[in-house]
């Protein structure tokens, strides 16, 4: 791989992986923040044939500082086909990982301060042929993951794109194109990441004529709008509101403000009392109930855990 300076055009190193040889294909997926860069070598053979690897450099002296590779990696894995960087973490794919069935795909996430692995993300409904991990993207906290083959309502290989917590490791939401169709490889070669917009490439749709392409733009919190709440039930509800944001309706009881608020339905099953408890969150909570739609709600109660009421 090249470094050039952006400044003069002028070439600054060659990057050349440590132990590469002819087949590893060194330079598969490359990635950069700071002065960090991130290359992958999915044919690598360290753990199996073609197992994959991925190199990190540190671009002020062009010197090799890690040479990442997956706890659990096999022969067959392709671990470095892609690859994404933010700040001290490293997303590496590895599309032929065969945890969800054959090439379902996984993707690794590593810290650039030390080399080691972090997490192993596989999506929550994966299956062979997925392969998830095609296409990555990170920003802060939140990581972007394309499986470009995925079989969902849309049809038969029409893709999806995962939202993951980069704190927990942990799945947030699923991305399917409104429009879908099948074989049109949404969350395909390339999906990007920002504070506040998802970003899906879907290369095969043919809106515009046979695979002509087009890309979808999501809010990364489906339901961080009224328009969006999902329904719950009795029983217990995860929910993550990183990079939520403020609906702009004045809840009138919370203290710090509504910043980051999340919206569910629910639909009672008769007439008996409701009991909705946050207590298990580490941070200050609050809670509004409405009814009505959501352009005309009406507020029943307010309550803020640290607030008067």
């Amino acid at each position: 791989d090249y470094v050039f300076d952006m400044n003069t055009g002028q070439q600054l190193f060659k990057l050349i992986g440590s132990d590469s040889v002819p087949g590893d294909f060194y330079g598969s997926a490359v990635a950069i923040s700071s002065d960090r860069a991130l290359v992958g070598a999915q044919f690598d053979d360290d753990l199996g044939s073609n197992s994959g690897a991925a190199f990190v450099f540190d671009l002020n002296t062009g010197q090799e500082l890690f040479k990442l590779l997956p706890a659990d990696g096999e022969a067959n894995d392709w671990f470095g086909d892609s690859a994404a960087l933010s700040n001290d973490r490293a997303l590496i794919g590895a599309t032929q990982d065969d945890d969800k069935g054959t090439d379902a795909g996984a993707v690794y996430v590593f810290d650039m301060n030390t080399g080691q692995q972090i997490y192993k993300l596989v999506a929550s409904d994966g299956e062979a042929g997925d392969r998830f991990g095609v296409s990555v993207a990170v920003s802060g906290d939140m990581a972007l993951i394309g499986a470009p083959t995925d079989t969902n309502q849309n049809g038969a290989l029409a893709g999806a794109a995962y939202l993951f917590d980069l704190t927990t490791g942990q799945e947030v939401t699923k991305f399917l194109a409104s429009d879908g169709m099948p074989s049109t490889g949404f969350g395909g070669y390339a999906v990007s990441l920002s504070a506040s917009t998802v970003l899906v490439g879907a290369y095969g749709d043919d809106t515009r004529g046979a695979n002509a392409g087009a890309a979808y733009v999501f809010n990364p919190i489906p339901n961080d709008d009224c328009s969006g709440a999902i329904p719950i039930g009795i029983g217990a509800t995860a929910y993550n509101n990183v990079r939520a944001g403020d609906s702009l309706v004045d809840m009138g009881c919370v203290r710090n403000g509504e910043a980051s608020d999340l919206w569910f339905s629910y639909t009672a099953i008769g007439d008996c009392p409701v009991t909705i408890d946050l207590s298990g969150s580490s941070y200050d909570t609050g809670a509004a109930v409405y009814s009505g739609d959501c352009g005309a709600l009406t507020q029943i109660d307010c309550d803020d855990d640290e607030g008067s009421n």
